[in-house]
């Protein structure tokens, strides 16, 4: 039995997490999982956002090699190859962005998504978007329903002070587990588990709030999409986070007690978080709050320590596929982290797009989204503030090296946005992406 078990958490920042030097209990199981296993300190996630950051670990291709979202159908996934060579091949996670809507079911014999799992709406969501789609006044909407939707959310979900998201982790792991038991010790298998409960709108966790803080006494926070940038986000907003942090770890503690040691374990996050030091909360950047993310692996082909050498999202597919003895394509730009090494001073390219992306070189990074920027910064440091004006030579070298990079061939195309091609989405999709803040 070849079994391989990859994690995903949603807005996971590695500088929130116990192995990776944060001072709170965070993640217990992961950092055991760390301890068994290979970390790497300095890891990035190419495409920081979930529409963008699930293209390239499903197909191990740049989103900037890629025309809109979604995975396109000249790309074969990982998914897909391992089922060509016989294994066993299960998702578990519900985000709209990596659903059948955009074509991520391609390759799993077993999808559980969004559409497997309908949560009732409330009375005041009901209502509010019945008002909403028969004004169609975005002046009414933004000044007068959604205020009001928001002060009845809060009364409603606070009222016990219990809040849950309506499809907790919990659920996932269920499923994901069910499709472990059935295949272990007959058959090879992939389970790819994604975590949102580290994701808007956060769940109160009473016991994990006091676990990192000792006690629970705090103004629960859901949705703090509204606050603007800041130095230091409110203490509640992460308190919060690190509570919905510590509640994701002891589900992926679930999984990582049922599968066998020999079982290729990789973790990482899709992106970091932004809580308003660059950008407002969740809003994506190639700053380093959202590039930075864990790359944990455990594998009998590596060895247990921590690697300063730099791994990325491109890397799990390629290193996955060593696993399972599968023909590594000549186009991938990730590497085999079994047997090749990637020093400080070789690039590191981060995008969404062609317009949108950075480039990191040692301790140097150019960015030119939101707006163009040099730093000058080790790996996993924050990004501190730009030096461009003092370094013009730099910031041309590396902008030229940026743009040589997205001249690179398109690979394939998905949907040109989040609405498919005739403009329309599902009724259950565009409410997940609602729920989230998206939309």
């Amino acid at each position: 039995m070849n079994g391989i078990l990859f994690i995903t958490v949603d807005c996971l920042r590695s500088d929130h997490m116990g192995c990776y030097g944060y001072n709170r209990p965070t993640t217990p199981n992961i950092d055991s999982l760390a301890e068994s296993g290979t970390l790497y300190k300095n890891s990035y996630a190419n495409c920081p956002s979930t529409r963008w950051a699930f293209q390239s670990l499903h197909t191990g291709i740049s989103a900037v090699q890629i025309d809109g979202i979604g995975v396109p159908n000249e790309c074969e996934t990982l998914a897909s190859k391992l089922l060509s060579k016989g294994y066993e091949t299960g998702w578990f996670g519900i985000n709209a962005f990596v659903s059948r809507e955009y074509c991520y079911q391609k390759g799993f014999n077993k999808f559980y998504g969004i559409k497997d799992t309908i949560p009732k709406q409330s009375f005041i969501y009901k209502v509010g978007k019945q008002i909403h789609n028969s004004l169609n006044s975005e002046f009414i909407y933004n000044h007068i329903i959604n205020p009001v939707y928001k002060k009845l959310y809060r009364r409603s979900q606070l009222k016990t002070g219990r809040y849950r998201p309506p499809n907790p982790d919990k659920q996932t792991v269920d499923r994901a587990l069910d499709f472990i038991n059935d295949k272990l010790n007959n058959s090879n298998f992939l389970c790819w588990v994604h975590f949102m409960d580290a994701h808007t709108p956060y769940g109160r966790y009473p016991k994990h709030l006091q676990a990192i803080r000792g006690d629970t006494s705090i103004e629960h926070v859901i949705k703090p999409h509204d606050e603007g940038k800041a130095d230091q986000p409110h203490e509640s907003v992460i308190d919060t986070y690190d509570a919905c942090i510590r509640n994701v770890d002891e589900q992926v503690g679930r999984l990582l007690d049922r599968v066998p040691e020999e079982t290729m374990v990789v973790l990482t996050g899709d992106h970091g978080e932004e809580f308003g030091r660059y950008q407002p909360h969740h809003r994506h950047s190639m700053y380093s709050s959202y590039t930075q993310v864990p790359i944990i692996i455990r594998d009998k082909g590596l060895p247990n320590s921590r690697k300063e050498s730099p791994a990325q999202h491109l890397d799990l597919m390629p290193t996955i596929l060593r696993r399972a003895n599968i023909k590594i394509p000549d186009y991938f730009e990730g590497i085999q982290l079994q047997d090749e090494k990637r020093t400080k001073k070789e690039p590191i390219y981060f995008g969404f797009d062609r317009e949108r992306g950075a480039i990191r070189i040692g301790d140097w990074k150019y960015m030119d989204y939101p707006d163009p920027e040099l730093y000058n910064t080790p790996h996993s440091g924050i990004d501190g503030e730009p030096v461009t004006e003092q370094y013009p030579d730099k910031t041309s070298e590396l902008r030229g090296l940026l743009e040589e990079y997205r001249s690179s061939p398109m690979v394939g195309k998905g949907k040109s946005n989040i609405y498919s091609n005739d403009n329309k989405i599902s009724e259950t999709i565009e409410e997940n992406l609602e729920d989230l803040g998206y939309l």
